[in-house]
């Protein structure tokens, strides 16, 4: 009895240390399952709208972002729970006061972006400040996201250090130059962290109180205009005068009426030779150290998520065009992914050595489900045991052998009457 209480002690807090190191994980794939759940019916209910709705419900966000009179950060975290307006919740609301989705891939992040209200505070999902712009078509946005960066477990869990799930848990892990994705309705936003920002003011680690006082305007990010060619005008053609050639007919007419006076020959007037056109030097391009001409981003994005010693960390980007997101898209892919016949011996040969595993274990398990009544080990120990039993009853239950009579011993064997017949 002790050793079973003892056993049973040992596996008891072997399975308690398992669940505490397994529970974040388990924790955050369910959460990440959830999520996903979300983002599906999203993605389908906005299949079903028609241009028109989709339309209309990105015009509401332009009369939303044209009503704000300054686009402002504040600290969401607090214990306050955020008061916010029917308005506002009613605005982009396809599913469950969803916005759309944040893609990071860089930290492979893929979460849904709610309206900031009670049922869904900062400190809980990943949300909206509604003293932002919302995201929409036009530019001149300024948007702001905040949620937190581990999601912690609630009651004794939570006071234990066990976690639900990781949101922004790795936004420190970014670098200027890093893509996030918005899928806002059937639109895809891509923006670049440090657009038009100097690398310090990128990423930073703020208070609260700094959080409030930072300028989210447009004119904060300055984008480098594009350069444009320089036009140069095409030189213009010389085309000479034609010179005047004499009319003989006019000659002979002269000759007779002035009699036998002789009239000089016509000279060829000179062609006037063409002067040369100025033509317009190449302008000079600017050298690396010489600044370029800027102009004021049309779109940002700022994240923010709260950090260590009670700091909120913020993460700022600019929106730039979808053509040049996916050269870059296609660059990190490129570099993430090593060469075909790479991807062959570093994939292909653990997914092979793994289903020949796979087969030889469910070949095995086929064989013993599928095995007869005389076949098996313990069939054969079983037949043996019994053959084994059958030998000593055999032996216990066989007779001792007839012992012969001296009588017996001392007569010779008869000839029988056929050996008689035989002999002569």
């Amino acid at each position: 009895m002790r050793k079973f209480f003892a056993f049973l002690l040992v596996f008891l807090l072997i399975a308690a240390g398992l669940a505490y190191l397994l529970y974040p994980t388990v924790s955050n794939q369910i959460g990440q399952a959830k999520d996903g759940e979300v983002m599906k019916a999203y993605r389908e209910k906005t299949a079903l709208m028609s241009a028109e709705q989709i339309n209309a419900m990105l015009a509401d966000a332009d009369e939303y972002n044209a009503a704000l009179e300054k686009v402002e950060a504040s600290d969401p975290f607090s214990g306050e729970l955020p008061r916010t307006s029917r308005d506002y919740q009613n605005r982009l609301n396809v599913h469950s006061g969803v916005i759309g989705e944040l893609v990071i891939p860089a930290i492979g992040i893929y979460l849904p972006v709610y309206h900031n209200c009670g049922e869904t505070p900062a400190t809980m999902k990943l949300v909206h400040l509604e003293t932002s712009s919302l995201p929409s078509d036009r530019t001149g946005t300024s948007i702001v996201l905040a949620g937190p960066g581990v999601l912690k477990a609630e009651g004794f869990l939570g006071e234990i250090g066990l976690t639900d799930e990781r949101m922004l848990q790795d936004l420190d892990r970014l670098t200027p130059g890093d893509l996030i994705i918005l899928n806002v309705l059937n639109r895809t936003m891509v923006y670049r962290i440090g657009e038009g920002l100097e690398e310090k003011d990128a990423i930073l680690m703020l208070t609260p109180g700094g959080v409030k006082d930072l300028d989210l305007s447009l004119s904060a990010i300055q984008t480098p205009e594009p350069e444009s060619e320089p036009t140069q005008t095409p030189e213009p053609r010389y085309t000479p005068k034609p010179t005047a050639t004499p009319d003989p007919e006019a000659e002979t007419e002269a000759g007779t009426a002035e009699g036998t006076e002789e009239t000089p020959e016509d000279t060829p007037e000179p062609t006037p030779t063409p002067t040369p056109t100025p033509v317009p030097e190449p302008e000079e391009e600017p050298e690396a150290g010489q600044p370029q001409t800027m102009r004021p981003a049309t779109e940002q994005l700022t994240l923010l998520t709260p950090w260590r010693d009670q700091k909120l960390l913020v993460v700022r980007s600019a929106r730039i065009p979808i053509d040049e997101a996916r050269e870059l898209l296609s660059e990190t892919d490129r570099a993430t992914y090593p060469e075909p016949w790479k991807n062959v011996l570093l994939l292909g040969c653990p997914v092979l050595i793994l289903g020949f595993l796979v087969m030889f274990v469910i070949e095995r398990i086929k064989r013993r489900s599928y095995m007869l009544p005389d076949e098996g080990r313990q069939s054969a120990r079983r037949e043996k045991k019994n053959k084994a039993k059958l030998d000593t009853l055999a032996a216990e239950n066989k007779e001792p052998p007839e012992e012969t009579t001296t009588e017996q011993k001392a007569e010779p064997d008869k000839p029988t009457t056929e050996e008689q017949e035989d002999k002569p």
